[in-house]
């Protein structure tokens, strides 16, 4: 296997180049992190790896001149495309970017990679993980399972349910050998501030008022980042069958619910009273803020139904002293 991590220097990238590292033996395959390193991406994140065992381009998906150069030369058989934006408030700030990145970027990579493949003998040992997202589904009555239509309703989910659709579209096509995983929110170390939990955990350390959006009810799944990895390995490397495969948390919270367990896990770190941590101030909703997206995770559990994933109070309990 010759791996190439679109969006490596991510936060979910940087944990499967981890899990990629495990198990890649130095001898059976090269690793290559291709990364344009936008204010998402930070080399930061690699820093703790060995740097030997990886190489890594700085690249924008969409230059295909350069990423078909890096498909030739480290003769890639495998992709794993997180590369995105991802932010649901930068997207209603303004969503062109979104479109160019992850329409107009998966666009090229898919098509970039399947010129060189067809080239080069063929889909035959070859694949490609498509990184999405439980937000493509909008809200839904009942769990979203993978046949479930597209319903986004803010145009950061916009964007990445286009993205699928092209992915899927040339699975059909032409046999293209995609997997699109769409998972629920990942939570872990080295995320990018501007998500909620490394936002809660900015205003707790400063002693700011957490601002939550609306009434706080509303309800996501939560992922440790390092399970996901390991379940995208999987996803990755088995002769697995279906085309979507539906990734959820193991665990449900509210927004809320989830500042509240961080107000006190950061008052017992810090061996303060909770009256002396920062309050929750509930602020004007957002546009097409979303109650909670259901979705159903039977496939994935057909192929993986051991796995387990880490609760968030048990992260939760070292993320002040190590973040």
């Amino acid at each position: 296997m010759n791996l190439c991590i679109t969006g490596g220097a991510g936060f979910i990238g940087s944990y499967f180049l981890e899990q990629a590292l495990k198990e890649i033996e130095e001898a059976s395959g090269k690793i290559i992190v291709y990364d344009a390193l936008t204010y998402a991406g930070e080399t930061d994140r690699l820093n703790h790896l060995d740097s030997d065992r990886f190489i890594f381009i700085r690249g924008d998906i969409n230059d295909r001149m350069l990423f078909r150069e890096t498909l030739e030369k480290y003769e890639i058989s495998h992709i794993v495309h997180f590369a995105a934006e991802t932010h649901v408030d930068r997207s209603i700030q303004g969503d062109s970017i979104f479109l160019k990145t992850n329409v107009e970027g998966t666009w090229s990579v898919v098509t970039t990679a399947a010129e060189y493949w067809t080239a080069n003998g063929g889909y035959t040992g070859k694949k490609f993980l498509h990184i999405s997202t439980d937000e493509v589904y909008g809200v839904t009555t009942a769990p979203a399972d993978e046949n479930t239509a597209l319903s986004p309703s803010n145009p950061y989910a916009a964007s990445k349910a286009a993205a699928d659709q092209y992915v899927l579209m040339r699975r059909r096509f032409d046999g293209f050998p995609a997997v699109v995983a769409r998972s629920s929110n990942n939570f872990g170390f080295r995320q990018h501030p501007e998500k909620l939990i490394p936002k809660i955990a900015h205003c707790l350390e400063g002693n700011h008022p957490i601002p939550i959006y609306g009434d706080g009810k509303q309800k996501r799944c939560w992922l440790y980042a390092k399970d996901y990895a390991e379940i995208l390995w999987a996803l990755l490397t088995r002769n697995v069958s279906e085309s979507v495969y539906n990734v959820r948390g193991s665990q449900n919270l509210e927004n809320g619910q989830l500042a509240e367990l961080m107000r006190n896990a950061y008052a017992k770190s810090k061996g303060i009273s909770l009256e002396k941590v920062s309050p929750i101030l509930f602020v004007e909703d957002r546009k097409g803020h979303d109650r909670f997206y259901n979705i159903d995770h039977s496939r994935l559990k057909s192929i993986l139904p051991d796995f387990e994933g880490v609760k968030i109070e048990t992260f939760l309990r070292n993320y002040f002293n190590k973040q």
